[in-house]
């Protein structure tokens, strides 16, 4: 899982901010993601986000692309 497939399953949330994670977790799911992909979704603290970057405050374990 890379930061480029996390944000193609949760953009659309940002859309309309602030966005919490349990949100962002419904996108993805909507979306179609993987359970990894949410997992890692719901170990997200439950803070407002506004921007997509802030994500990775939190999400640092997630590469950019893979190896």
């Amino acid at each position: 899982m890379t930061r480029i497939e996390v944000l193609d399953f949760v953009a659309e949330a940002f859309d309309t901010v602030p966005v919490r994670p349990h949100t962002l977790v419904e996108v993805a799911v909507r979306n179609g993601a993987r359970d990894v992909l949410l997992a890692v979704l719901r170990r997200l603290p439950d803070v407002e986000l506004r921007e997509p970057w802030q994500l990775w405050d939190h999400l640092g374990e997630v590469p950019e692309s893979l190896p």
